[in-house]
């Protein structure tokens, strides 16, 4: 129940002037908004509907900005305590990108440890003394010696790609490559894109004449 003083008389209820008890639903709906009656504070001093609509938005307004204030606190102790942490455990900003850049790194590494002899190809050639082959290099035969290497095979595996034939190619500007395929003897540049590491590996390509087997006499 509240207190409300009259500002007019009310059959039943009381006349004008009197504090009178009343349920709180008929002061709020009722009473106080038609200007019949007036809240009446602790000391028994009537306050205006306006003045309490006042002090209930001041106490609403301070309510948020205690709650805006804590929010902010909690925030900032949630990012302290968390500068902390990271600091204990090295933590440091999650990067998508790194692990493939550390698996290129690897197979850079493998790569340049390869041994020159590796990279050697045979092949039969249109005659004796040409130098113009047969078949062919072609890309797929140079990825399948460079698996052959247990360290490139293995960061290969790790790469998510990176020793495939779109990143792999025959310098075309060299004389002998045709259409990405070694078709002469002699000595070619094969890159492999690093993509991740914004690097290239450049690999020699040995190409020699084989020589035909001799007849059964």
């Amino acid at each position: 129940m509240v207190q409300v003083q009259l500002t007019t008389d009310i059959p039943s209820l009381g006349s004008r002037g009197n504090i009178v008890i009343t349920s709180p639903g008929r002061a709020r709906n009722q009473l106080v908004p038609s200007g019949l009656a007036l809240y009446v504070d602790r000391d028994g001093k009537p306050v205006s509907a306006a003045r309490d609509m006042d002090a209930k938005a001041k106490e609403r307004m301070e309510g948020l900005l205690m709650g805006w204030s804590r929010t902010r606190r909690d925030s900032e102790r949630d990012r302290r305590a968390k500068a902390v942490l990271d600091g204990l455990t090295g933590a440091v900003a999650e990067d998508p990108h790194a692990p493939a850049r550390a698996a290129d790194r690897a197979l850079a590494q493998a790569l340049s440890s390869l041994p020159p002899s590796l990279l050697h190809f045979t092949r039969l050639t249109t005659s004796p003394t040409s130098h113009d082959l047969f078949g062919s290099v072609s890309v797929s035969d140079v990825l399948t010696l460079l698996r052959e290497s247990p360290d490139v095979a293995a960061a290969a595996a790790t790469a998510g790609g990176g020793l495939v034939e779109g990143n792999c190619y025959f310098d075309e500007a060299q004389d002998g490559v045709v259409r990405g395929r070694v078709k002469k003897t002699g000595t070619f540049k094969f890159i492999v894109e690093l993509k991740a590491i914004q690097e290239k590996k450049v690999l020699k390509v040995e190409v020699e004449r084989e020589q035909a087997a001799k007849p059964a006499s």
